[in-house]
C-alpha cells in the first residue's frame, strides 16, 4: 500500500499547512482534475484480499451545484487461499450534487456506472458493467485546491458483487466563474476615519488610516501634541507648543515683530492689568515656538535728557520681561532686553497723542538666542 500511503500523506501535509479557506467556493464552468489513493474492500465471496487503490479524475461543473466526473483507478489483490494476484480496472461516470456551495467544506452525494476489468493472474479477462453510488466532501484551501474525501458503494452486476471504495485526494478546480465576493454590510454608523468608532462618539476624527485607537477613536498621544505617539519622533514636546507631522517643534524661519499696544504714563514704567491680554499675544507665540527667543525693546517719547530716557526704555523693556514670567511662567533666559530711549519714534513728539505712542515696548522674536542683558 506504498502508493496509497504517499498520496494520504501528501494530502494531510497540505492539510496542516492551515492555509485558510475564505473566499474559496464551488464554481460553474470549472475543470475539475483530481488525483487520489485509497483502499477497496472487496464482498467476501470474491476470495479477494482488502488491497490499495490509486486512480485519477476529471470531471466539470455543470453549476455550482451539479457536476460531472470521469474516473480511472486500479486496484492490485491476492486472492485468498493463494498467492496469485488479482488486477482491477475500474472506470466510471458520475454525476455530483454538491451542498453549501458558498463555503469552504462542501458536502456531495454522487452516483454513476462504468464498468471494472478483472486481469487475474491465473485464468481470463472479464469485464462486468458496474453502479455505484456515495458521497464524500471538499475541503477548499483557497478557490483553486481541495481535498476530497469520498467514500463509494461498487456493485458489479455478473458477480452479484457489492464492494466498497474509500479514497483520499486532491482537487484542483481551474477556470470557471470567479469567486463570488459577499458584500461587506454597511458600517452601522457613519466613519468618515475608517478608524471602527462612530463618527458620533470620535473624539478624535481624521486618525490616519491603520492607525490603532481607543473606545473614543483616539490614538496614544504621550504629549499631547496632536500626533500618535507611533508616529511621534518627539515624545516630550512641551504643551501648546507647535509641531510639525512627526511630533517635533515647528522652526521659526523669519523674524517676528510683534507691536505691544502696552500703554504707559509719563514717566512710568508699570505695566497695568489691562495689558494683560495684550502681553498674552507675546506669551502664546513663545509657547508655540519653545525654541524662539525674544528681544523686548524699550523706548520712550522726547521729555527729558538722552541718558534719564536711556535707563526708563530699559525700565519699561525689563517691567514687560517680568511681567511675562511672572503670569506665564516662561523663562527668562529666553528674553533679551534693549533700551533705545527717545532714538525711534513712531510718532510725532509734538503733541501728546504722539508722544503716548511712543512710549511703547516691541518684542522681537527670532530662533536666535536674544541679544541685550537677559537676567
Amino acid at each position: 500500500m506504498r502508493t496509497a500511503g504517499v498520496i494520504a500523506a501528501v494530502c494531510v501535509a497540505v492539510l496542516a499547512l492551515g492555509v485558510s479557506g475564505a473566499g474559496a467556493e464551488m464554481r460553474q464552468g470549472a475543470f475539475n482534475v483530481r488525483p487520489f489513493g485509497g483502499v477497496t474492500v472487496f464482498e467476501g465471496n470474491q476470495d479477494l484480499d482488502t488491497t490499495y487503490t490509486y486512480g485519477l479524475g476529471a470531471g466539470y461543473n455543470i453549476t455550482r451545484n451539479l457536476g460531472a466526473e470521469f474516473t480511472f483507478n486500479h486496484a492490485d489483490s491476492d486472492a485468498h487461499g493463494n498467492s496469485s494476484e488479482v488486477e482491477a480496472y475500474l472506470y466510471k461516470l458520475d454525476v455530483s450534487y454538491s451542498f453549501l456551495e458558498d463555503g469552504p467544506l462542501v458536502p456531495y452525494v454522487a452516483l454513476g456506472g462504468g464498468a471494472v476489468t478483472w486481469d487475474p493472474e491465473l485464468g481470463e479477462t472479464d469485464t462486468d458493467p458496474l453502479f455505484n453510488w456515495g458521497g464524500g466532501a471538499k475541503y477548499f484551501f483557497n478557490d483553486k485546491v481541495a481535498l476530497q474525501a469520498d467514500l463509494r458503494h461498487i456493485a458489479a452486476f455478473d458477480d452479484n458483487a457489492n464492494n466498497f471504495m474509500g479514497t483520499l485526494g486532491l482537487n484542483f478546480q481551474i477556470g470557471g466563474e470567479p469567486p463570488r465576493r459577499v458584500a461587506l454590510e454597511p458600517p452601522p454608523c457613519p466613519d468618515e476615519d475608517n478608524d471602527g468608532v462612530c463618527d458620533d462618539k470620535d473624539k478624535c476624527p481624521g486618525t490616519a488610516p491603520g492607525t490603532e485607537v481607543d473606545a473614543d477613536g483616539c490614538c496614544a498621544d504621550g504629549d499631547k501634541d496632536g500626533v500618535c505617539d507611533s508616529v511621534d519622533s518627539c515624545l516630550d514636546t512641551a504643551p501648546g507648543a507647535k509641531v510639525n507631522e512627526v511630533g517635533c517643534y515647528l522652526v521659526l524661519k523669519e523674524k517676528v515683530v510683534i507691536n505691544l499696544y502696552v500703554q504707559f504714563d509719563f514717566d512710568k514704567a508699570t505695566v497695568k492689568p489691562e495689558f494683560h491680554n495684550e502681553l498674552k499675544k507675546v506669551a502664546d507665540f513663545m509657547i508655540q515656538y519653545p525654541n524662539a527667543k525674544a528681544v523686548l525693546e524699550g523706548h520712550t517719547d522726547n521729555q527729558g535728557t538722552d541718558a534719564y530716557n536711556m535707563r526708563l526704555s530699559k525700565s519699561r523693556a525689563d517691567a514687560v520681561r517680568n511681567y511675562l514670567v511672572q503670569n506665564f511662567k516662561i523663562s527668562a533666559g529666553r528674553f533679551g532686553v534693549v533700551a533705545f530711549g527717545e532714538s525711534r519714534p513712531v510718532a510725532t513728539n509734538d503733541n501728546e497723542e504722539g508722544r503716548y505712542k511712543n512710549r511703547r515696548v516691541e518684542a522681537v522674536i527670532t530662533e536666535k538666542t536674544p541679544a541685550g542683558e537677559a537676567k
